[in-house]
């Protein structure tokens, strides 16, 4: 067979729409392999070679990542924010892997957005960036869709840095498909597809933005109160004065919550010159009175007496707090 092959390989095979080439049972021939393979319908390779090199590639990838990881976003990767982007990884992977088997156009309708939106919301930039980019190494099988894959991440990136509140992701999203769309389009016309294919990818990309959106605004407060990650626009939305706990202090405490205020700004600039979370300063300082509402005695100077066991003699302190300014006084001597 493997003659008759060799002499078969340089003929013109000519396989005409609606042709039966071999039927279940037939035997196959020189002629019918050959054309089997001119479809790629045959398969030669060693199933188990090629499960070890994906295995070996899998874990190189994934100690690089790691090590890389390590090296840039340590404070990332030590937080509960990896396992939820480990997560969010798992879920964009097996829809890919699936989808591209399956149905390779639907692949532009993937919301392959939604990993560097979270991972940037949930970490830092850098930390979205190495994660992305080394996901897309390893997931990309053609140009055009690594190309596209590595512009959504950029964009992506940029835009989820500046977010302020969940709205605004839906935002991001529409804008992240209609710009999909417009890279779709701009390759189409380069590579003179037909037009009807290029309509189908924009919808998709349209739809992969939409996608990414909803996939995010579900998941993000899911990886928030799972994992107790406190991000960012969290702490935003703890800023708004129409917060009930806020409305409550201005109503029944207006001088202290004039004085957190006043606080809140002290402690940003302080945190700011240290390199420190300023957001987190300002809007816990906003919250650091909030006892104050449950008893309006709290609000000047009280005075405790605790006792403690001190070489088995009892041992009378008076400590005076003044609650005001959190200065602890011990025996008329500050700390």
């Amino acid at each position: 067979m493997a003659d008759s092959i060799d002499f078969l390989r340089n003929r013109e095979i000519k396989i005409y729409k609606g042709d039966i080439i071999v039927r279940k049972g037939e035997v196959i021939d020189a002629n019918t392999y050959l054309k089997l393979k001119k479809l790629n319908l045959v398969r030669t390779e060693d199933k188990i070679k090629k499960v070890i090199g994906l295995t070996c590639t899998f874990i190189i990838a994934v100690s690089l990542l790691y090590y890389v990881l390590k090296k840039n976003s340590r404070n990332v990767v030590e937080s509960n924010v990896y396992f939820a982007i480990c997560i969010t990884l798992i879920i964009l992977n097996l829809i890919y892997v699936y989808t591209f088997n399956k149905f390779p156009l639907i692949v532009y309708l993937i919301p392959f957005s939604t990993l560097p939106i979270i991972a940037t919301i949930l970490g830092d930039r850098m930390f979205a960036a190495i994660i992305t980019f080394m996901d897309m190494i390893i997931l990309s099988r053609e140009e055009f869709w690594l190309f596209i894959m590595i512009a959504m991440t950029l964009a992506a990136i940029y835009k989820a840095d500046k977010l302020t509140n969940r709205s605004d992701i839906i935002k991001i999203s529409l804008f992240l498909g209609i710009f999909q769309s417009i890279i779709t389009f701009s390759y189409g016309m380069v590579n003179q597809m037909e037009i009807t294919l290029i309509g189908v990818l924009i919808i998709e990309s349209v739809g992969s933005g939409i996608l990414t959106g909803v996939l995010t605004v579900g998941l993000l407060p899911y990886f928030e109160n799972t994992f107790d990650i406190l991000t960012d626009m969290k702490l935003l939305e703890l800023s708004d004065f129409s917060h009930t706990l806020l409305k409550q202090l201005l109503l029944k405490a207006s001088g202290t919550f004039h004085h957190s205020i006043m606080v809140g700004a002290l402690a940003e600039s302080a945190a700011e010159s240290i390199g420190a979370n300023a957001t987190f300063a300002r809007i816990a300082s906003y919250y650091h009175d909030i006892g104050k509402m449950k008893s309006r005695s709290f609000c000047g100077k009280s005075k405790w007496w605790l006792k403690s066991a001190q070489q088995d003699k009892a041992v009378t302190k008076c400590i005076n707090i003044d609650f005001s300014h959190k200065r602890w006084i011990y025996n008329g001597k500050r700390e």
